[in-house]
């Protein structure tokens, strides 16, 4: 027989969670055959031991071994070289679990941060004609809520305000991960899911959450802007979705090779990536104030630190 990947129940090991470094180990094995007997995998020129067991030296292999050998080991090396989470708290449900623990954050205290720090988030649902959805959207965190805004005509607000049920996502690429073959290649990389149904903001609480978007993108800006007109505030739709269905993913450090690979003639490393802003560009018609003020100049995309 030839290949055959190595399956549990109806789940395949291993996934390509961003890129395929994250099935390390979990490769099908080449010549291997399925005993009738006892689930054991066959593997070429395995013998047999006095105790009647089958062996490949002097190891005994069976299916759950192996995959669960695969497993410890990927995870055992990640945890080790990229110092990734140990101690994970419980998922606040099945949705939001991730799969790779010493991955998943679960804590508010990281999945508000990098809230925070974001500028971009993509929310998907189901919109009204039953088409599936995933628009960019420009977002704010205030407290326990996450914000987003949007003209009340278009079809993603039109769904939002029904109560439909969204997940909203939010990504950091801190680096590409250059491995020494291209099914370990990676990146490391910050994610941030939501689920959640939106409920519609009206009144002053609308208006205060419009303020919280100047805030979240800019601080200090507001106070220098005048009020918002009653057209646009009512030209405007807000909604808040709780972060109470929510968890983090991380994935930080350098490439997880094979051995076999290590000696390959390739370079292999972290290529760093990050958002940096440039020099403030005037606007051509700008009539006063030619120097940016200090809350331009001192931008940073770590502007924004966690809240309550």
């Amino acid at each position: 027989m030839g290949e055959r990947s190595i399956r549990r129940g109806d789940r395949a090991w291993g996934d390509g969670s961003l890129a395929g470094e994250g099935a390390h180990r979990r490769q099908p094995v080449a010549g291997a055959q399925r005993s009738d007997s006892d689930g054991v995998l066959e593997l070429p020129g395995q013998g047999v031991g006095t105790d009647g067991r089958r062996r490949v030296g002097d190891r005994r292999i069976s299916i759950v071994g192996l995959v669960a050998h695969g497993v410890d080991s990927a995870m055992t090396r990640t945890s080790e070289r990229i110092g990734t989470n140990t101690s994970v708290t419980s998922p606040p449900s099945a949705a939001a679990t991730i799969r790779v623990e010493t991955r998943a954050h679960y804590d508010r205290e990281t999945i508000d941060s990098l809230l925070d720090e974001g500028l971009v988030a993509h929310v998907g649902l189901v919109a009204e004609d039953g088409r599936p959805v995933v628009v960019p959207m420009f977002y704010a965190r205030r407290g326990d809520e996450l914000l987003l805004h949007g003209s009340p005509a278009t079809r993603l607000l039109r769904s939002m305000k029904r109560g439909v049920p969204i997940c909203v996502t939010v990504t950091h690429v801190d680096g590409l991960v250059l491995a020494r073959s291209a099914f370990h290649h990676s990146m490391n990389f910050r994610s941030v899911v939501v689920f959640g149904v939106p409920r519609l903001l009206t009144g002053d609480e609308a208006v205060d959450a419009l303020d919280s978007f100047m805030t979240h993108l800019i601080p200090g800006r507001l106070e220098q802007l005048r009020p918002m007109t009653r057209a646009e505030i009512l030209g405007t739709s807000v909604v808040a979705v709780p972060i109470d269905e929510a968890s983090a993913k991380i994935r930080a450090g350098g490439p997880i090779d094979d051995d076999e690979d290590l000696d390959e003639a390739v370079w292999a490393g972290v290529l760093p990536l990050s958002l940096t802003p440039g020099p403030p560009i005037p606007a051509a018609d700008l009539r006063s104030t030619p120097v940016p003020p200090d809350h331009v100049e001192s931008w940073t995309v770590h502007r924004n630190a966690p809240t309550t």
